[in-house]
């Protein structure tokens, strides 16, 4: 079944209106529980989860294609509402698979046994755009023979593909490398796609470091971006691509600064000041399609915060409490995608906390889920639990159990019923108790 955010409470609450309307001593019981309703504030969000993917034998709700996953890497929905995800799967392997809403089934994308890759970069991150389209960069070790000394090295290489289709190859000893505007590469970063199937990442190579597209060199050492002179671009910090082509990155320019760019302009900066924070390293980086901004950054007073390029502070650790947590730190890992942020300015993110709970999933208004949940039977171990956002609001993550087992987890926001409708219940309720009083005594003669 398609996500469709509220439609069938909206029928439901319908119902059961007038089913209640109908029961003459339902009518104060309503105009009593709205009075005393608006007297409550109002919760942020509601959020309804649900694993849709798991690892238990024989696969989780309607995964009948694979007898199990033995863990899931970070997962990437788009707004169809299907998931992508790396997994190792028994009986095909380690390999990128898709989670359809409509089908409540999961498909193989591509097992790694039918690429040169045989294992993926970094910590499992893929990105998924809303033609369904999959980007992943993947990995192979060689050994090669340094010519009759009988000494045997280990060489790596690194391929970006979006499903099967390998886009970029690193050069070295064993194979050709995939020249983009003329340089050769000999490592990449993971990668991110518009909907436009256009994929950017950063690379190393003999002409230091940059970031790219399949087609073209957007930056590297020794060029000069809005009057600066790049340094060297960072490969931990994943590019992230909109629907524009335009890529936000962070690199070294002028000796000893650190910014996030643009391939044409410098959006932020060492030094920055937001807030009252002053900005020392950027960690985090993501674009929503339309090109909206989000950064993880860490500032001199040893402080992280997340922050968008207009001056805005949205979350600092330590400093934010949420839904009772203190957030100290703001998870991330390098080479992986942190921060799950949409059009819509729906933010969710990783954080540890010195309350009861060590770490969770937070909105700005709510902790979803924590180290130590038991949710359905299982309890959560809390550590890398990246999630991604589609731009309905609908969130997924991927968790691991005590027990062991792996799940992936959608989140879905459930409609709340406004102080306004409940006020406009209860009067209802209540002028229809008082038509529906006896009239027969007031036209007696």
């Amino acid at each position: 079944m398609k996500l469709n955010r509220g439609a069938n409470s909206c029928d439901l609450m319908g119902t059961m209106m007038m089913r209640l309307l109908s029961c003459r001593w339902m009518y104060c019981a309503l105009g009593v529980a709205a009075f005393f309703w608006c007297g409550r504030s109002s919760h942020a969000g509601v959020y309804s989860l649900e694993v849709i993917v798991d690892s238990l034998p024989f696969g989780g709700p309607g995964n009948t294609t694979f007898n199990g996953f033995n863990g899931f890497g970070n997962p990437s929905i788009n707004n169809d509402g299907d998931v992508a995800f790396w997994a190792t799967a028994s009986g095909t392997g380690k390999g990128i698979y898709k989670y359809s809403a409509t089908t409540n089934d999961v498909s193989t994308v591509v097992p790694y046994s039918t690429l040169q890759a045989t294992d993926i970069i970094g910590l499992a991150h893929v990105e998924m755009n809303n033609a369904g389209n999959v980007v992943h960069a993947g990995k192979r070790t060689d050994l090669y023979s340094l010519g009759g000394l009988g000494i045997q090295i280990p060489i790596e290489t690194h391929f970006i593909y979006v499903n099967d289709t390998m886009l970029v190859r690193t050069n070295n000893n064993i194979y050709a490398g995939t020249p983009i505007d003329g340089l050769l590469l000999s490592s990449v970063s993971s990668a991110s796609i518009n909907d436009s199937d256009v994929i950017a990442f950063a690379a190393t190579g003999g002409f230091g470091s940059g970031v790219f597209t399949q087609f073209d060199k957007l930056a590297a050492t020794g060029d000069i971006i809005d009057g600066h002179v790049i340094n060297s671009v960072s490969l931990d910090v994943v590019p992230s691509i909109d629907n524009q082509g335009n890529v936000a990155f962070v690199a070294n320019f002028d000796g000893s600064s650190q910014g996030v760019f643009l391939q044409n302009q410098l959006l932020m900066q060492s030094g920055d000041i937001i807030d009252g924070h002053v900005l020392d390293e950027f960690r985090n980086v993501r674009l929503t399609t339309s090109g909206q901004l989000v950064v993880l950054a860490t500032t001199t007073a040893n402080f992280q915060g997340i922050f968008t390029p207009a001056n805005a502070l949205i979350v600092t650790a330590p400093g934010t409490t949420i839904d009772g947590e203190p957030i100290i730190s703001i998870r991330d890992n390098f080479n992986q995608v942190g921060l799950a942020y949409n059009d819509n300015g729906d933010l969710f993110f990783n954080a540890d906390t010195t309350g009861t709970n060590s770490s969770g999933i937070f909105t700005l208004d709510d902790m979803l889920i924590h180290s130590g949940d038991i949710f359905q039977g299982y309890s959560i171990v809390g550590q890398n639990l990246f999630p991604d956002v589609n731009d309905d609001g609908v969130m997924v993550f991927a968790a691991k159990s005590l027990d062991p087992e792996s799940f992936i987890i959608r989140a879905t926001s459930v409609p709340e019923v406004s102080s306004g409708m409940l006020v406009l219940s209860g009067a209802i309720a209540l002028f229809f108790w008082r038509m529906s009083r006896p009239r027969n005594l007031l036209l007696q003669p």
